[in-house]
């Protein structure tokens, strides 16, 4: 090292730069992105329900049977599935207090396969419970509490 990066890093802002760098580095550590996965798993698996109810003419009441290769419970999350002829809902029950719930819904529109898809968000994080979405002028909507993402 010459002289002048010695000084610039030891004097003239140098250590203020560190110490910046060093903070964002163990601020975005530290963070938690932990309601992704809620979200993703929601919305991969209405996509499932979709390509499920499409090939054999019925919604899952099931993960397994879905085929993605995602498990009904992680650390975070309980996944739970609320399945009628017409609409397939599937719960992110969150394990932690500081997590969020979501819920996916997909509706049956008619008798020819069309269907539309919502996932929902609690509008407070850290809710644990969620209003299931529901079908308002053929559009998938919301419930109390929640909000589309």
């Amino acid at each position: 090292m010459n002289k002048r990066t010695w000084f610039w890093l030891g004097g003239g802002g140098g250590l203020a730069l560190v110490t910046g760098l060093m903070t964002l580095i163990l601020s975005v550590t530290h963070s938690c992105a932990c309601g992704i996965e809620a979200k993703d798993f929601v919305g991969a698996i209405a996509r499932g329900q979709q390509a499920h109810y499409l090939e054999f003419g019925r919604f899952s009441g099931a993960i397994e049977p879905l085929n993605l290769g995602m498990p009904s419970e992680t650390k975070r999350n309980r996944y739970v599935f609320e399945v009628t002829a017409h609409q397939a809902l599937v719960y992110a029950q969150p394990k932690q207090k500081h997590l969020s719930a979501y819920v996916s819904g997909v509706f049956l529109l008619n008798s020819q396969g069309e269907m539309k898809d919502i996932v929902c968000a609690a509008d407070r994080p850290g809710s644990q419970e969620i209003s299931p979405p529901t079908l308002v002028n053929s559009q998938p909507t919301c419930g109390q509490g929640s909000h589309a993402i």
